[in-house]
């Protein structure tokens, strides 16, 4: 069967005519994919962990005002990551210079 025949014809006649590879470069994309949820998750798993527990750091921080912690909060849930790793810095150093 020449290939543009097999081109114009369906996913399912392709398979019947027992050709190698009816979609080339499928299974990589299916890799792909797969490898990209996993990674995914993953990162949005440490992120609300990681901004949920800085949420809580937060508020019960008493040398915040209330605007500043709420503030704070949105930042670290619209920044994702670095908004806590910005918290964490900050945090630490108006410790280390004595603000509290």
């Amino acid at each position: 069967m020449p290939g543009g025949v097999l081109a114009g014809a369906g996913l399912s006649d392709c398979v019947q005519s027992g050709a190698d590879d009816c979609l080339p470069g499928f299974g990589t994309f299916v890799i792909l994919l797969g490898v990209g949820v996993i990674v995914g998750i993953a990162v949005l798993a440490a992120w609300l962990s990681m901004a949920t527990a800085a949420s809580i750091d937060i508020a019960r921080s008493g040398d915040r005002s209330l605007p500043g912690k709420a503030l704070w909060t949105v930042a670290v849930w619209v920044l994702p990551i670095v908004g806590v790793l910005l918290w964490r810095w900050c945090d630490n150093h108006a410790h280390m210079v004595g603000i509290d």
